[in-house]
């Protein structure tokens, strides 16, 4: 076949995936349907409707400068081809037999070839190899990424990031700071949109913004290491153009400049003092509550991005637009730390609507009646040590779980948590820390009298969100209880905190 070989230079992490032992991805064949590796019995096949667990293949280069790898499954089982055109998965162990050497077709697509020489190919009844790479197409694999949709999209060239300026997408902001740096991807049938924060749609060929997805808002991907271009419909590559960096797909060839990192979209939040006021760095690296702010008010001074430690459900650092971490002194808090110490590290708690911050001396952040922000509570009963947290930078959300995305049932009002693809829905806060989600139907999410989740055409219900451990929240409903997906799809408000069905990716 005609088509680029890839050189895997290195690996990197990849939008929330540690790629240091591969790349994550589903493999969509020219039917739309999923390469899939049964969690029993070994059993592989090419009829997986969306991408899930049993969908998500780890491609292992072979090493440096090497366009050769290996495909494991979801159960750790490397995918092994036979002379004769047979396809299994029970290998334990890597063999130079078991490598694929990969080739990139124009549309982006991946074709495998074994050691014998021919392309790993499937359809709906079989999976097999074959030596005739004209065979209906269904050598070709299109790479569906792993990372949860939302993401932080950074120019490799420029080293810069993506965000909404001037109504248009442009690469050109250090750190990704508020909303407008949030991009969603869109997968449909093996391409991309690009989605802004405000739910447009980028055209390749101008350039410009749209409110609905036509065929010039359509990309499919080419993948280089851990790195991504977008080719547009017109066959030319997404680029950083001009000093603002605006993307618009007017590039031939790949070469740096249209290449773009995918990185995790991290939570970033507005603090409320118990006095009403903003923590702020307004004034300089003191972090101060002293400022009454109206809602148009807000900015970056007042934005923090709060991260959580590895392997940690309440263990946080809060990072500033000056790129610096609070650090917890004896007497204030200040924006003023280069690296993370054990000064930087805060326990968060909640109180209710409110959360609490433990500093490293076990003393609770506490607001003074001038706004000063010091370690000095002892409990979390003084009313000054409690906080009200916005989150800020998801004003369109996409949550899944283990079992899919959070969808809908054309057929009925339910919320399911099972589908192959998400809805992403639009966020309302009400000042106070809770949220009302519309559905891209333009209905309210809302718990009914049998406590399911369902779209509602009255105003909703409000929503607390809990944010715990990396991009992973608890939603609690107004009945006190939290939101628990089923399985079969089924979200009810009926848990409490330690049921294990709680965590929404987001």
């Amino acid at each position: 076949m005609k088509g680029t070989q890839i050189k895997f230079r290195k690996m990197a992490q990849t939008n929330g995936h540690d790629a240091s032992n591969g790349i994550v991805f589903g493999l969509m064949n020219q039917q739309g349907k999923y390469l899939t590796a049964e969690k029993f019995g070994n059993q592989i096949s090419v009829t997986g409707t969306s991408l899930r667990s049993k969908q998500l293949w780890t491609f292992e280069p072979e090493g440096a400068e090497s366009s050769k790898g290996y495909l494991r499954s979801p159960q750790k089982n490397y995918l092994e081809t036979t002379k004769t055109g047979t396809v299994t998965c029970e290998a334990e162990e890597k063999e130079v037999s078991l490598l694929f050497d990969v080739t990139v077709a124009d549309d982006g697509r991946w074709a495998f070839k074994d050691s014998f020489g021919k392309f790993l190919a499937g359809n709906t009844e079989r999976l097999y190899t074959t030596m005739d790479s004209k065979q209906a197409d269904e050598y070709l694999w299109a790479i569906h990424i792993a990372g949860h949709p939302q993401c932080n999209m950074r120019s490799v060239s420029r080293k810069r990031f993506v965000h909404l300026k001037d109504d248009q997408l442009c690469a050109n902001e250090d750190i990704p700071w508020g909303h407008d740096a949030v991009i969603t991807l869109e997968f449909h049938r093996g391409k991309y949109a690009i989605r802004d924060s405000n739910g447009r749609y980028l055209n390749g060929e101008s350039g410009e913004l749209e409110t609905t997805s036509t065929e010039e808002c359509m990309f499919s991907i080419a993948l280089q290491d851990t790195e991504f271009a977008f080719k547009s419909s017109s066959g030319k590559y997404l680029t950083v153009y001009g000093p603002a960096g605006k993307l618009i797909a007017n590039k031939k060839a790949i070469s740096r400049d249209e290449l773009f990192a995918l990185e995790q979209s991290k939570a970033q939040v507005m603090l409320t003092a118990n006095n009403g006021k903003t923590a702020s760095i307004k004034q300089g690296i003191d972090v101060t509550a002293n400022q009454f702010l109206e809602l148009g008010d807000f900015g970056d001074t007042e934005t923090f991005q709060m991260e959580f430690i590895d392997g940690q459900q309440n263990q946080v650092t809060f990072l500033s637009k000056n790129k610096k971490y609070w650090t917890a002194g004896n007497k204030s808090v200040t924006s003023s730390a280069d690296q993370i110490s054990p000064e930087c590290i805060f326990e968060l708690e909640y109180e209710g609507d409110k959360i609490a911050l433990k500093a490293h001396n076990d003393r609770y952040i506490t607001s003074t009646s001038g706004g000063k922000l010091v370690p000095t509570g002892e409990t979390t009963s003084d009313a000054n040590t409690l906080f009200l947290m916005q989150l800020m930078n998801r004003p369109i959300l996409v949550l899944r779980c283990e079992h899919g995305y959070v969808g809908l049932i054309d057929s009925n009002d339910k919320v399911q948590c099972n589908r192959g693809g998400y809805d992403a829905m639009l966020v309302e806060g009400d000042g106070q820390g809770r949220y009302r989600l519309k559905t891209s139907k333009g209905k309210s999410w809302k718990v009914d009298g049998t406590s399911h989740l369902v779209q509602s055409s009255d105003e909703g219900d409000l929503f607390l969100f809990e944010l715990c451990s990396k991009n992973k929240m608890r939603i609690q409903a107004s009945n006190g209880k939290y939101l628990k997906g089923d399985h079969n799809g089924v979200i009810t408000a009926s848990a409490g905190k330690d049921d294990r069905n709680i965590l929404w990716e987001y």
